[in-house]
C-alpha cells in the first residue's frame, strides 16, 4: 500500500522538507485508514463547522469551541501497522503545537471498505498500545510525548521545537491517529512563567518551622519563604486527597467537579488547569504517589505525562523518587514555559521514619508500641499515654522534615537554572492530621477543624518590578480553590465565573489584600460511614453544619483559636450573617439545575402541576426536604410546610412538557404567609388562601449568584446550582435549554 499523502501545513510549517543536506529519509508504508480521512481540513469560515474529537464529530461554533480547535489549520489521519514509523520532515519558524486523538486498534485492511465510513473504527479495540512522538534532529533525539493508545479515542498535546526536525509516531501496536496541527493561536512565550506546583499530602501548617513551629521541620520551606509570600491563614477545599487534590487542579468545589467518592472520576467537561495551560503553550508533566492522586481518577486530564510511584494507594511512598524524577524531567525539558505538579504522600501515614529524620524530634527513651504509625481506622483508635501522643507527632514531624529536605534539592536545582527568576512555586497541602485535638487521629472523617484543614501555602512569584515585595506574610485567609485562579493570572490569563476561588494577585504581580468567605467541604473517606460537613469562615468566625446530623454551631476563631467551644444562638450579627451565607451555599451546591431563594414569610409552599417545575428538594432553613420521585414526574402537585423567618431554598429542574404555557412566566409555584391562615395545617390547605409566588425579581434581568459574593441572592432570585457546571447533572429537554440560555440563566 502506499504511503499518505500529506498537504502542507497551513499556517505552521516554513516548509515541509529539510532544505539544507538534511532531508528526512522516505516513510515507510503505512495502511491507509480511509475511513479516517472523511475528515477534511478546517474551513476558514465563522459558521458553525464539523470537527472530530475524542468525543467523536460534534458540531462546534468558532467562538465556543477550544482554542486549540479554533486555529486548526490542517488535520491528517493514518493508522501504524506496528512494524513501521511514521515521520515528516518539519522546519518550525515559531513554536507550534500538535493535537491528535489516538486509539489501539486490530488493523485489517482488507476489511476497510471506502464506500462505507463510519465514526468508529472498523475492527475492535486491542489492548492499550505503547506510544510515543519523537523529534529527531542531526545532532538529538527527544521523546515529546510518551504513553498508552487505549480502546477509546484519547486527546493528546504536545509543544513543537522551533527549528528543522523530523517528527516520527512510534508505535509498538497497531494505532489509528487522527492528527491535528494547531496553528498557534496562544503560542508559546518566552514571557510567559514556569509554574510549579508541590502538594505534600496531610501536612497542617502549624507543624511546619516556616509557619512559626517550635521544631526545625521545614528550614528548605524557610528559605522559599524568603523569596516567597507566606500566606498565614490557608484553607484546604476538602477533607481528603482526592476531592481535594481534584479542586487544587480545577479550581471548583468538590460539588462542581464531582469527584467526592472513590466511585467517582473527574469528568472530561472538567477544564483542569494543566489542560488551560496546554492550550497556552506550556508543557505539562505531573510526579505522584499514586493513590487517591493517581491518573486512574482523571486527574491527569491535560498532562503531557504523568508519573505515578508504582504500589498500592500510598504504599510504598517516597518522595525521593519523585524529586528525581521530576529532576530528570526538568534536565530534558528546561525550554520555557511548563507546569510541573509533584504530589508525594511521604508525610501520610504510615509513619516509618526510614532515614531517622525524626530522631531529632522523638524520646530516645520511649519503648511504647509506637516505633512506627500505620494507618488506624476513627473506631479504632487506641488509648494513648501522652508519651504515646508525643512519639507519633514526632514521627510525624520526622516525614515532614524529610518531605522538606528532598524537595529542597529540586528547589535548589531550579535555583540554578537561568529559569528561576521567570519560575512560579506554589507549595501547598491537600489537607491536614489531627492529632487527638478533637478525638481522632489521622484525617478522612469529615471533619473540618483547623488540624483537619489547616494547610500551608507559599507561594514564590516570578520576578515582577512592580508586584509585591517577596518575604512577606499575609494574614488574610485564602483556599486551595485560590490555587488555579492564582496561577492562571501570573500565567497572563484568570479564572472563570465557575471557579469558586479567585486569584490572588492582580495582573500587575501584586497580592490582594481583601478577604473573602472560605468554605471547605469535609467528606468522610470511609466507605462504611456517610459523614459530611461544611465550614464557612468569614468576620473572624466559623460556622460548621453538620449535613448528616442537621446539626449547626459557630466558633468565635478570635477568641477560640482551638475551636473548643461550639455555640449554637446565633446572636452574634458576624455569625449570624455567615450563617446566612452558608444557607445560600446549601442551595447553590445542591445536585439540581436551578434553584430559587424563596420569600422568607412563607408558611407553607406548593408546586401545582402546571407550573412547569420539577422540584428536587427544599432547603428549608437547615433542614433538607427532598421532594417524592411522584413530584419529578410530568404530573402532580407537591406542598410542603415552612418555618417563616428562615431561607428557603427550592432546588428544581425545569419540565417544559407539563402543561400551563410557554416561557419563563409559567414557571411559578404557590404559597401561603401567616396571615393567609393556611400556615397551621398542610392537610388541607385553603386554595384560596394560596397565591402565586414569582422564581425570578426579573426575568428580562436574570441574577446570576456567586457563593462567595459580597451579597446573598435576594428572595425570589433564580440562580444556576454549583452542578449545574457537571456533566451529570439533572438531565433538561432541549427546549428547556435553550430557554434557559436565551434567559441568561444558564451559560
Amino acid at each position: 500500500m502506499s504511503p499518505p499523502i500529506h498537504q502542507p501545513l497551513l499556517l505552521l510549517l516554513s516548509a515541509a522538507l529539510w532544505l539544507v543536506g538534511c532531508a528526512a529519509p522516505p516513510a515507510p508504508p503505512v495502511p491507509e485508514a480511509p475511513w479516517l480521512d472523511r475528515f477534511q481540513p478546517w474551513p476558514e469560515t465563522t459558521e458553525p463547522v464539523e470537527a472530530f474529537t475524542q468525543k467523536g464529530r460534534q458540531s462546534l461554533a468558532p467562538d465556543r469551541s477550544h482554542a486549540i480547535l479554533k486555529a486548526l489549520s490542517r488535520r491528517q489521519s493514518l493508522v501504524t501497522d506496528g512494524q513501521h514509523s511514521w515521520q515528516r520532515a518539519l522546519n518550525l519558524s515559531a513554536p507550534g503545537r500538535l493535537v491528535w486523538s489516538m486509539i489501539s486498534l486490530e488493523v485489517d485492511t482488507a476489511a476497510t471498505n471506502d464506500d462505507a465510513p463510519s465514526d468508529t473504527p472498523p475492527n475492535k479495540p486491542t489492548e492499550p498500545t505503547d506510544t510515543s512522538i519523537e523529534w529527531h534532529t542531526q545532532t538529538s533525539q527527544e521523546v515529546l510525548w510518551q504513553g498508552k493508545a487505549g480502546d477509546q479515542w484519547t486527546s493528546e498535546q504536545v509543544t513543537l521545537p522551533v527549528g528543522p526536525g523530523t517528527l516520527r509516531l512510534v508505535s509498538r501496536g497497531a494505532v489509528a491517529w487522527a492528527e491535528l496541527y494547531a496553528s498557534g493561536e496562544e503560542p508559546a512565550s518566552t514571557e510567559l512563567p514556569n509554574l510549579v506546583l508541590i502538594s505534600i499530602d496531610t501536612v497542617r501548617s502549624d507543624h511546619l518551622s516556616a509557619y512559626g513551629y517550635q521544631h526545625p521541620t521545614s528550614p528548605e520551606l524557610e528559605r522559599l519563604a524568603e523569596e516567597s509570600w507566606l500566606f498565614e491563614r490557608s484553607y484546604s477545599a476538602s477533607t481528603w486527597t482526592l476531592p481535594s487534590t481534584a479542586s487544587l487542579l480545577s479550581g471548583l468545589m468538590p460539588s462542581q467537579h464531582g469527584l467526592r467518592t472513590l466511585n467517582d472520576r473527574l469528568p472530561e467537561r472538567v477544564d483542569t488547569l494543566a489542560e488551560r495551560l496546554r492550550r497556552r503553550g506550556y508543557r505539562t508533566a505531573a510526579f505522584t504517589d499514586g493513590g487517591f492522586a493517581g491518573p486512574n481518577w482523571g486527574l491527569a486530564q491535560g498532562f503531557e505525562r504523568y508519573d505515578v510511584t508504582p504500589g498500592d494507594a500510598w504504599i510504598p511512598k517516597d518522595v525521593a523518587v519523585i524529586v528525581e524524577r521530576a529532576s530528570e524531567w526538568l534536565r530534558d525539558n528546561h525550554r520555557r514555559p511548563y507546569f510541573l505538579f509533584l504530589h508525594t504522600y511521604e508525610t501520610h501515614v504510615p509513619y516509618t521514619d526510614t532515614e531517622g529524620f525524626a530522631e531529632t524530634f522523638a524520646d530516645p527513651k520511649y519503648s511504647g508500641r509506637f516505633q512506627q504509625v500505620a494507618d488506624i481506622h476513627p473506631d479504632e483508635v487506641p488509648p494513648l499515654s501522652e508519651a504515646d501522643l508525643r512519639q507519633i507527632v514526632a514521627l510525624y514531624d520526622g516525614e515532614i522534615r524529610r518531605a522538606d529536605h528532598y524537595l529542597g534539592r529540586l528547589l535548589d536545582q531550579m535555583r540554578q537554572s537561568d529559569n528561576w527568576p521567570h519560575t512560579a512555586v506554589l507549595v501547598t497541602s491537600d489537607h491536614g492530621e489531627e492529632m487527638m485535638e478533637h478525638g481522632d487521629l489521622e484525617h478522612g472523617y469529615g471533619k473540618v477543624f483547623d488540624p483537619n484543614v489547616r494547610v500551608p501555602f507559599i507561594l514564590k512569584p516570578p520576578h515582577n518590578d512592580q508586584g509585591s515585595p517577596v518575604g512577606q506574610r499575609f494574614p488574610m485567609p485564602v483556599s486551595g480553590l485560590d490555587v488555579v485562579p492564582t496561577l492562571l493570572t501570573l500565567a497572563g490569563g484568570g479564572p472563570d465565573n465557575a471557579m469558586a476561588g479567585r486569584s490572588l494577585v492582580n495582573d500587575r504581580g501584586r497580592v490582594d489584600p481583601r478577604q473573602a468567605p472560605i468554605l471547605v467541604h469535609g467528606i468522610n473517606s470511609f466507605p462504611d460511614s456517610n459523614e459530611e460537613r461544611l465550614r464557612l469562615d468569614q468576620s473572624g468566625v466559623a460556622v460548621i453544619f453538620d449535613r448528616v446530623r442537621s446539626q449547626v454551631s459557630w466558633y468565635d476563631v478570635g477568641v477560640d483559636p482551638q475551636m473548643q467551644l461550639p455555640r449554637s444562638e446565633f446572636d452574634d450579627p458576624a455569625a449570624s450573617t455567615a450563617a446566612q451565607r452558608l444557607q445560600g451555599i446549601l442551595g447553590w451546591m445542591h445536585d439540581g439545575t436551578l434553584t430559587a431563594r424563596l420569600a422568607d414569610d412563607l408558611t407553607a409552599v406548593r408546586i401545582p402541576a402546571d407550573s412547569r417545575i420539577a422540584p428536587i428538594g427544599l432547603w428549608d432553613g437547615w433542614l433538607w426536604h427532598p421532594a417524592p420521585a411522584a413530584a419529578k414526574g410530568s404530573d402532580g402537585t407537591w406542598q410542603r410546610r415552612l418555618n417563616p423567618g428562615q431561607p428557603h431554598y427550592l432546588v428544581f429542574a425545569p419540565r417544559p412538557e407539563a402543561a400551563g404555557g410557554e416561557g419563563a412566566a409559567s414557571w411559578y409555584l404557590e404559597g401561603q404567609r401567616a396571615d393567609d391562615g393556611g400556615g397551621s395545617s398542610m392537610d388541607r390547605p385553603s386554595i384560596e388562601k394560596w397565591t402565586p409566588e414569582p422564581l425570578a425579581v426579573d426575568p428580562s434581568q436574570p441574577f446570576t449568584w456567586h457563593p462567595f459574593a459580597s451579597d446573598l441572592p435576594p428572595q425570589g432570585a433564580l440562580f444556576p446550582t454549583a452542578s449545574s457546571f457537571r456533566p451529570d447533572a439533572t438531565q433538561l429537554s432541549d427546549d428547556s435549554l435553550k430557554e434557559l440560555k436565551a434567559l441568561g440563566y444558564l451559560q
